[in-house]
């Protein structure tokens, strides 16, 4: 009998068992909760390393490769991506003899139609074009199907008697950069079409045109200086056609140097953590916030503060970037 009612003492009964998997199940709540909310500020806490990372990988691209870098930031859809620039061709016309000129990349630029060089380009050598001629820089291959591209020039444009659109770059059913007839400056890229307005392209001094587009917007450029730009989406057409500087229809009155091309690819890419991030600043278009360094990492403003904030994890932190392109989280 003591022998029985040992074991009847150890045993469990139902309720107990049913309140110690309650307890272990509260237990269990709490805890994944717990985990849940540390992932998500451990989400929040990687965010900050990654914006800051790319926003210091722009800045470092743009002054190792001298040339413009752009981050863009959409609090939309919560990512955010930079652009960067790769050069396709690069035309100085200091080592050539009459008939053409050998570029970056080993792209040929010929002479034609009464082209000439003259030694009084911007940077030594250059090539007039007297309301005649061309430069045929061939064909420019497309390297990346989704890629944006830029192409500039300076440009010493002659006074002249005719009213009539002078072309700068044309690339045949591709793109198109024309200064207009009312010397403001015209611009194509697949069907994406932007003007800027009137008499805007001084005479007899030399400047830097430039058109743009970085898969988001066309922009137009005179030196550093913007003077119009539209949205909307656009794409290139490898059709092994050749990129002249002037053309037969609508030929440039002017001198040129310094022809380059480059594609504009976007660069490294983060999805913004937690979902529930908020983004705000006092600058931005479209929504977007926008950072623009220039060939020596110098941002477009003198200062920006980007404040992100997580009601999940109920934490934030802001980015201050000032005019040397210096960003800091405070």
């Amino acid at each position: 009998m003591k022998y029985q009612l040992r074991e009847f003492r150890q045993a469990v009964t139902l309720i107990e068992l049913l309140v110690v998997i309650s307890i272990l199940a509260v237990i269990s709540g709490i805890g994944m909760a717990f985990f849940s909310h540390s992932n998500r500020q451990l989400d929040f806490q990687s965010t900050s390393g990654e914006i800051i990372s790319i926003i210091r990988f722009a800045r470092s691209a743009a002054r190792t490769e001298k040339m413009p870098t752009r981050v863009v930031i959409d609090p939309v859809k919560k990512e955010i991506y930079c652009f960067k620039r790769q050069i396709l061709g690069l035309w100085h016309f200091e080592d050539t003899g009459l008939a053409g000129s050998t570029g970056a990349f080993n792209r040929s630029a010929e002479l034609a139609g009464g082209a000439k060089l003259t030694p009084d380009g911007k940077f030594g050598q250059g090539v007039n074009l007297p309301g005649f001629g061309l430069i045929d820089c061939g064909d420019i291959p497309v390297v990346f199907p989704d890629q944006g591209l830029e192409i500039e020039a300076w440009v010493y444009l002659f006074e002249t008697e005719q009213s009539r659109n002078q072309t700068i770059m044309v690339k045949a059913g591709e793109y198109r950069f024309e200064i207009a007839a009312d010397r403001g400056l015209f611009g194509r890229f697949d069907q994406l079409v932007v003007n800027s307005r009137s008499g805007i392209v001084p005479l007899n001094r030399w400047v830097r045109l430039r058109l743009v587009y970085d898969q988001e917007v066309l922009q137009l450029f005179i030196n550093k200086q913007k003077v119009a730009e539209r949205s909307g989406s656009a794409s290139l057409n490898d059709d092994k056609s050749s990129l002249t500087v002037s053309s037969h229809a609508y030929p440039l009155n002017g001198k040129v140097d310094e022809i380059k091309i480059s594609a504009i690819v976007k660069g490294r890419r983060f999805k913004l953590q937690p979902s529930d991030v908020n983004i705000s600043s006092r600058s931005g278009s479209n929504g977007l916030i926008v950072l623009q360094f220039d060939e020596r990492g110098r941002l477009n403003y003198s200062q920006i503060r980007i404040k992100f904030e997580s009601p999940s994890v109920r934490s934030s932190f802001e980015l201050k970037i000032d005019s040397f392109g210096n960003v800091k989280m405070e």
